[in-house]
């Protein structure tokens, strides 16, 4: 199966996922309109302030903002960055300002330009000590994923997941790290 089919197929299985999951809201997949359903059950009503930042990095826009509509109906803040090097920029950038992230989910099929995967992660680590990582593959057997505290994550998510696993998988890492 090609790299393309796999995504598509991937991509199905998550929207599949999603209408079972989360509250109605249009989003456009390939041309077509979908209905996604929400658990209402997943939305937190009445926050003062967000549960945590959460910085979403996937080369795949529609995952991205699937990602952030869940984080969001979770009560996390969530950004988006495409690349290893937006990532570390929009760390760095929210350290200086006293706003860091609290976790990043990072996409382990994602391009990096000019640096490694593993690198991006030490050189998150170095910037900020304090911020949890999580793996994020459609590959369960990628050797990161299947060892994923020796390559420096808190923790890791297999796509597709459902909503109940990204609060698990949060709740999780933001307690125990």
């Amino acid at each position: 199966m090609t790299q393309i089919k796999r995504l598509q197929k991937s991509i199905r299985e998550m929207v599949t996922a999603l209408e079972r999951e989360v509250e109605r809201r249009e989003i456009v997949l390939v041309g077509v309109r979908k209905r996604v359903t929400l658990f209402p059950e997943a939305r937190v009503d009445g926050l003062k302030e967000p549960l945590g930042r959460v910085l979403v990095v996937d080369n795949e826009i529609l995952i991205r903002e699937v990602v952030m509509d869940m984080l969001k109906a979770l009560g996390y803040e969530a950004a988006m960055a495409c690349s290893g090097e937006e990532m570390i920029r929009k760390c760095g950038k929210a350290k200086k300002e006293r706003n860091p992230f609290d976790v990043v989910i990072m996409d382990l099929t994602l391009r990096c330009k000019t640096i490694k995967r593993t690198e991006a992660v030490r050189e998150l680590k170095k910037m900020d000590s304090s911020v949890r990582i999580i793996a994020s593959s459609g590959y369960p057997m990628d050797p990161m994923i299947m060892r994923y505290k020796d390559n420096g994550f808190a923790d890791r998510l297999v796509k597709p997941y459902h909503i109940k696993d990204l609060k698990r998988v949060l709740m999780r890492v933001m307690m125990y790290h």
